[in-house]
């Protein structure tokens, strides 16, 4: 359970809660950018990479063939590509759905004729259906 993070404000009466001055604080970030003897900007992009699906890339970074700042480029520009991607078939399925409206929209005496000609078409499967069934069954008699 993470009590962490931005939005994190701890209630009154909380036991949970810490209430730390400013010289008791740590930065859990810097001291762990310290360990690793890189900044702290280099340890949040390496941390991102670690954290990421991209097996690859992470592989890439530990073998030393790409340093921290190549991979996480890589990372953030793969992940803008696909939202980009995705951004770009979403506004073409909208398009195509807004250009193809204005056919689908037709006059009240079209939609008339349609739907007999449609029901006709319905009666008329129905009643050579119902003769093609007759015949077979005649055809098997004989």
């Amino acid at each position: 359970m993470s009590l962490g993070g931005r939005n994190y404000s701890p209630r009154e009466g909380s036991q949970i809660s810490s209430t730390l001055s400013d010289d008791n604080k740590i930065d859990v970030r810097a001291k762990l950018a310290k360990t690793a003897s890189v900044s702290t900007d280099t340890y949040s992009m390496g941390k991102k990479i670690l954290d990421s699906n991209n097996e690859e890339l992470k592989q890439e970074v530990l073998s030393g063939e790409k340093n921290i700042n190549a991979g996480y480029k890589e990372l953030t520009r793969n992940k803008k590509e696909e939202k980009t991607n995705a951004d770009k078939k979403s506004k073409f399925y909208q398009k195509s759905l807004t250009e193809n409206l204005p056919q689908a929209i037709l006059p009240k005496d079209e939609i008339l004729q349609r739907t007999k000609n449609f029901l006709i078409l319905l009666e008329f499967q129905k009643k050579h259906t119902v003769w093609a069934q007759k015949f077979l069954i005649q055809a098997m008699k004989t």
